[in-house]
């Protein structure tokens, strides 16, 4: 027989609560999947370098917050042709993860041009992660596996997300560790100037 009594009602109602957050949490990220997958309706001409600039100021404060830095190398203007309301929410996607991916030191954006292509780089320090004190308890480590298992599922989520839409607007997106670091590398067509 299950107690029951206030406190009983009230640790149920936590985590339903709980489970009800995962879930919206799941259901928003999986619509954002299924919306970066689709060809967007409309494209226009867009300052990369704008749009980027702006993510890493946002970002900014979450990366200080991890005993890191988010620096945004000086770049030059670049044209590409995507849809405004997803090129913003990508970079923040690619940017957020390399935030997540840090365990501490600064995160370098780069943007350049090769070729026809504007390429972003961000380079992740992946340095030592500090080991967390958890509780012995068996429910506490447990805890700890699904918060580590929800994180590394939000992270892929995100990456997911970044590589359709630039995959739509005919670019890439690729993660490859060197050494001690992290490299995540996006490459858009830059549009075609008229003579």
């Amino acid at each position: 027989m299950r107690p029951s009594g206030p406190k009983h009602s009230r640790r149920d109602l936590q985590t339903a609560l709980v489970q009800v957050k995962v879930v919206t949490r799941l259901t928003r990220t999986l619509r954002e999947l299924a919306d970066a997958g689709s060809a967007p309706r409309t494209k226009e001409t867009l300052a990369l370098d704008d749009c980027l600039r702006e993510v890493v100021a946002d970002l900014q404060p979450v990366a200080a917050a991890k005993r890191g830095g988010l620096l945004l190398a000086e770049s030059c203007s670049y044209r590409v042709n995507i849809a405004a309301s997803r090129l913003r929410p990508a970079l923040y996607h690619l940017i957020q993860f390399a935030v997540d991916s840090s365990a501490a030191g600064e995160i370098a954006v780069t943007l350049q041009k090769r070729k026809r292509t504007a390429v972003i780089r961000i380079t992740v320090p992946l340095g030592r992660a500090e080991a967390k004190g958890i509780s012995a308890r068996p429910s506490a480590l447990e805890q700890q596996r699904r918060r580590e298992e929800q994180s590394a599922l939000e992270q892929r989520s995100r990456l997911s997300i970044a590589r359709r839409v630039f995959e739509n607007a005919r670019g890439s997106v690729g993660c490859r560790h060197d050494g001690d670091g992290l490299q995540i590398v996006a490459v858009l067509p830059l549009v075609a100037m008229a003579r």
